[in-house]
């Protein structure tokens, strides 16, 4: 598959927000053409499918011409505001309630983030399975950085995400059952593995 300079850009920005994997994580993410993929389809559907699930009004305006900016998604985005909606648990949970009540820029940004967590997830599990991980034996998997709170419904369904494609990927990668245990026992307590 033939990567676009868009499908790099969209994997970039997501990336910067919502960075999970230490580590020559870039090696992974140039190579996850399901990532790509996904992140085109959310471009391509229109309308955008809103999230399923409750989620709270925070009473938060979002500027989205700084998150999707029309009539290109693709440029302009303000990358210092997109991190700071994503890591915090108000504004996530805020962007979700848009996203589910019609707000299409809402829904399509939560399409984009929500490929790009499942990409970590993958990620996480390719590198554990990594030679470099699996012969140096010392393997860094950043999940602090992944600050999706266990308080809101947007934060436990990033989590989910998260751990439903870290799970499956390690089965494909066969990565060793204890270490799958300790890196989804640490991602819950918001700690890093070493």
């Amino acid at each position: 598959m033939r990567r676009s300079r868009f499908s790099r850009r969209i994997l970039l920005v997501i990336a910067l927000a919502v960075a999970a994997v230490g580590c020559d994580k870039s090696e992974f993410i140039e190579h996850d053409d399901q990532a790509l993929r996904e992140h085109q389809e959310c471009i391509d559907r229109k309308p955008v499918k809103a999230p399923s699930g409750w989620y709270r009004n925070q009473n938060i305006t979002l500027d989205y011409r700084r998150l999707v900016p029309e009539p290109d998604p693709r440029r302009g985005v303000d990358m210092t505001y997109v991190a700071r909606t994503y890591n915090k648990p108000e504004r996530l949970e805020q962007l979700y309630y848009d996203a589910t009540h019609g707000n299409q820029r809402a829904a399509l940004f939560v399409c984009l983030g929500e490929a790009s967590t499942r990409s970590f997830g993958r990620d996480a599990a390719r590198y554990l399975a990594s030679p470099a991980c699996v012969a140096g034996g010392h393997c860094l998997v950043e999940l602090q950085k992944l600050k999706f709170s266990a308080q809101t419904g947007s934060g436990n369904r990033l989590r989910h995400t998260f751990t439903t494609a870290f799970q499956k990927q390690a089965r494909i990668e066969q990565v060793h059952q204890d270490l799958v245990v300790n890196v989804l026992a640490l991602f819950a307590v918001g700690t890093d593995m070493q």
